[in-house]
């Protein structure tokens, strides 16, 4: 799909003045009243009130006494554009909630002593931490003896072997390797890396620490760009084939199989990991099967788990990926987010925990407003339309415009997102939204796409990409 992947800086002057600048216009607002009428404002503390005052995001909210979202389960409709015509015929789901609240969040910053209590959870430091872990030229030759065993394979990829004889050439006949000093390690704007070694001693477990976050792997060796892991794919669809790069058999290798575990005990052990590591405020957003593979050739298949933040009965429901996300540079969104969501996920096999990552690590400031006002259905729906226009149409009049392109929006979750306001990047807010995932047809053929609004003032968000790339020097 030709989309356009536009970096943060590309948009560094517009947002100055936009979600993340100090003196953003207030975004277009709606009535929001379900009959049409004025909600009569609930009361606010002090300090709730000083946060609207100074907030472009909360001025356009209208608190009100909560009262379940009224909205088919299924909607249709046709809203026919020059360039092409937006059609709905979608599933539209709306958890049990308890209230539409915006929460204050704050971002949190892990001390040496938190990073590693989870460092020790996880691994055996008694051999030290080290900031890098080679091997030796003999160890790399049998990692490559074990997978020529299976090189007449039709899952078999030639090119991980090729890979392995250049790390071999690359190695030392020996390995020195210096420890590193553990009160080095600061969670922080430089990345760091290190590794603990496991019980083998061949290979380690390698901590990656960011600003807001971690990434915990086993079964790894410093080589390379990349060095070897356990790799660790979740779910494939089966449009994610890709004739040009992978046979049929590979992507069936590298796509999980039956889990080797039950659902059941992996998640006991992903909820007791979460719990130990202190972020047992989350909560399962969703499961899925993912396959490990160890060396290419050795292939088991677990579970992975997914937590994220739950505010009310609303939970983060964003696509999966979050590393990038795809906008059109002819619709801007009204707010980014702060820093990456909170998210959780840890895949469990049958010999327990292979990877973790921990993103968007936060606390809860305080509950801003109560419950606010969504848009009426009908509105969003034309806002969703109106805003795929502007997305697409250029880009299809470019491509052909004797053709017009078709969208169908397919489905519709209410949830939340958290986005920045007024320029903070250490602070953000959840916020009621709708995530609404569509498929295109252009022609070049059928794609699919996901866009999320903010529902309480029906304004195009990005929550999948941070307002701290802007802001960066």
């Amino acid at each position: 799909m030709k989309k356009f992947i536009l970096l943060m800086l590309v948009f560094a002057t517009m947002i100055t003045t936009a979600a993340c600048g100090q003196t953003q216009t207030p975004p277009a607002t709606f009535d929001t009243t379900q009959d049409g009428n004025s909600a009569t404002p609930s009361v606010n503390s002090p300090e709730q009130t000083a946060d609207a005052e100074q907030s472009a995001l909360l001025s356009s909210m209208t608190p009100a006494a909560f009262s379940p979202y009224d909205v088919p389960a299924h909607v249709t409709g046709e809203y026919p554009f020059d360039a092409l015509t937006v059609s709905f015929n979608a599933d539209v789901t709306v958890p049990e909630a308890t209230s539409y609240p915006v929460v204050k969040m704050q971002r949190r910053t892990m001390t040496n002593d938190e990073i590693f209590a989870i460092v020790e959870l996880l691994a055996d430091t008694t051999n030290g931490i080290y900031g890098k872990w080679d091997a030796p030229k003999s160890q790399w030759q049998t990692w490559i003896d074990e997978v020529e065993q299976y090189k007449d394979e039709p899952w078999m990829n030639s090119s991980y072997l090729d890979s392995l004889k250049e790390y071999y050439n690359a190695a030392e006949e020996e390995v020195v390797r210096e420890p590193i000093n553990p009160a080095l390690i600061v969670q922080g704007a430089a990345e760091q890396i290190f590794y603990v070694p496991s019980q083998e001693g061949a290979m380690a477990d390698k901590f990656h620490i960011f600003e807001d976050g971690f990434i915990y792997s086993t079964n790894t060796v410093s080589a390379g760009l990349n060095g070897l892991q356990t790799n660790i794919i979740r779910e494939r669809d089966v449009g994610e084939f890709r004739a040009n790069f992978e046979t049929r058999e590979q992507y069936l290798w590298s796509s999980p199989g039956e889990p080797e575990i039950p659902q059941e005990k992996a998640y006991a052990q992903a909820v007791q990991l979460l719990n130990d590591m202190g972020f047992g405020d989350l909560t399962v957003s969703y499961a899925e099967p993912c396959c490990f593979l160890d060396n290419y050739v050795n292939k088991t298949t677990g579970w992975a788990f997914t937590f994220t933040r739950d505010v009310a009965g609303l939970s983060v429901h964003e696509e999966k990926i979050q590393d990038s996300s795809f906008i059109s540079n002819d619709v801007i969104p009204a707010y980014f987010a702060p820093w990456s969501a909170e998210r959780v996920l840890i895949s469990i096999a049958k010999d327990g925990v292979r990877g973790i990552t921990v993103r968007g690590i936060s606390n809860i400031s305080g509950t801003v407003i109560e419950s606010v006002q969504l848009v009426p259905f009908e509105t969003m729906q034309e806002r969703i339309a109106e805003t795929l226009n502007q997305m697409y149409a250029a880009q299809l009049r470019t491509e052909n415009s004797s053709v017009k392109g078709e969208i169908e929006v397919t489905s519709a979750l209410l949830g939340v997102s958290l986005i920045a306001d007024n320029g903070h990047t250490d602070e953000g807010y959840y916020v009621p939204s709708w995530i609404v995932n569509y498929s295109l047809t252009m022609t070049g053929g059928d794609y699919s796409g996901q866009i999320i609004f903010d529902a309480a003032g029906g304004n195009y968000i990005e929550p999948r990409m941070t307002c701290l790339l802007y802001t960066s020097p």
